[in-house]
């Protein structure tokens, strides 16, 4: 994929499409019209993805909170 095509810096396209950033609204956008989908669903997998990439970051230091309740 271009980044002409996607309308981005390529740095930016770049980060998200290997994994190293996060789908940003605006990100979310031009996916969405460079492959006629809905942006959407672009933000909605990276709400989804967000705690489990906090969770793995935090583990260790979830693990040693014990619950109020």
């Amino acid at each position: 994929m271009s980044r002409r095509r996607v309308g981005s810096r390529s740095s930016a396209t770049a980060t998200v499409l290997n994994g190293s950033g996060a789908v940003t609204p605006e990100t979310a956008l031009r996916f969405g019209r460079l492959v006629k989908g809905e942006p959407a669903l672009y933000v909605r997998m990276q709400a989804r993805c967000n705690p489990w990439l906090a969770e793995q970051r935090l583990k260790d230091q979830l693990d040693r909170i014990e619950p109020a309740v």
